[in-house]
C-alpha cells in the first residue's frame, strides 16, 4: 500500500513532517508545519500517508521485538545465550548469536538504568569470547547489587 510513496529523496519529501529523523528523534509537526513543503511535487495528503508508513514501519519492527521479549521466559536464556556459545579460548572470535545476546541483554539492562549507556558501548564493541566473558564477570555483581 505504501510501497510506492517517497519517504526520502530531495523535493520529493516534506522534511517539516519528518524532521528529527536524521536525529534519531521523531517529532510530530503541529498544524502549521504540516502544510509547508519542499518541493512542488508533494501535496500535503502524501506527506501524511508517508508520514504514518514511517511510524507503522517504526512500530512493527518494535512490536515484533517487543512482543518476543514478552513471551520470553527465563528458559529461553539457555537457547538464546547458550553456554557452548561462550565457552572455548578466550581469543575465539564471539559468534554474531552470542553477540546480539550480549549486547541485547546489556541494552535491557541499560534501559532498565541498572547499567550506564558506557556499558552497552562497550557490549557492542566485544569481538572475542574473552571480552564477553570479561565483560559479564563485571556486571554481574552490579546487576545482582553486590
Amino acid at each position: 500500500m505504501y510501497e510506492n510513496l517517497p519517504l526520502l529523496g530531495g523535493d520529493e519529501f516534506d522534511e517539516t513532517l519528518l524532521s528529527g529523523v536524521g536525529s534519531s528523534r521523531l517529532q510530530r509537526p503541529d498544524a502549521s508545519t504540516a502544510i509547508r513543503l519542499s518541493g512542488p511535487r508533494v501535496t500535503p495528503i502524501r506527506n501524511v500517508i508517508a508520514f504514518g508508513a514511517l511510524m507503522e514501519r517504526m512500530i512493527k519492527d518494535e512490536g515484533f521485538v517487543g512482543r518476543a521479549l514478552a513471551i520470553a521466559t527465563n528458559e529461553d536464556g539457555r537457547w538464546v545465550a547458550n553456554q557452548a556459545e561462550f565457552d572455548g579460548v578466550t581469543t575465539d572470535k564471539l559468534s554474531a548469536t552470542a553477540h546480539a545476546a550480549l549486547v541485547t541483554a546489556v541494552g535491557i539492562y541499560c534501559g532498565r538504568n541498572l547499567l550506564s549507556g558506557d556499558y552497552l558501548e562497550r557490549a557492542l564493541t566485544t569481538t572475542t569470547v574473552g571480552e564477553a566473558r570479561a565483560l559479564i564477570d563485571e556486571l554481574k555483581p552490579i546487576i545482582d547489587g553486590q
